[in-house]
């Protein structure tokens, strides 16, 4: 289910999130919403998100009372993720080799 929609530029965000299952967030460009260029998975429970400058705000139901007992991970505060990073990251970040000292 579609909780939230946004946009940024020429782009369409939207969140996806069915209960305690993993949720999505959907990109889009704004002219084909129903080509999905990058599926971003976030913990359960996502719901509304909005564009503050260039910066995503994600907000989840399972920091409401209801939600607290049965969610894991319990996420209570709004995150601010840059945009930036979340939109151009790999799909897997880079391993950092460890260094001697």
């Amino acid at each position: 289910k579609i909780q939230g929609v946004a946009f940024y530029g020429h782009y369409l965000l939207a969140s996806r999130s069915y209960g305690p299952y993993t949720s999505e967030l959907l990109v889009s460009e704004r002219d084909s919403p129903s080509r999905i260029l990058k599926r971003i998975k976030f913990p359960p429970y996502l719901e509304q998100i909005v564009v503050v400058e260039d910066r995503l705000a994600v907000l989840f139901e399972s920091g409401a009372a209801a939600y607290r007992e049965k969610a894991n991970p319990v996420l209570a505060n709004v995150l601010l993720l840059d945009l930036a990073t979340l939109l151009h990251a790999n799909k897997r970040p880079k391993k950092i080799a460890a260094t001697k000292k």
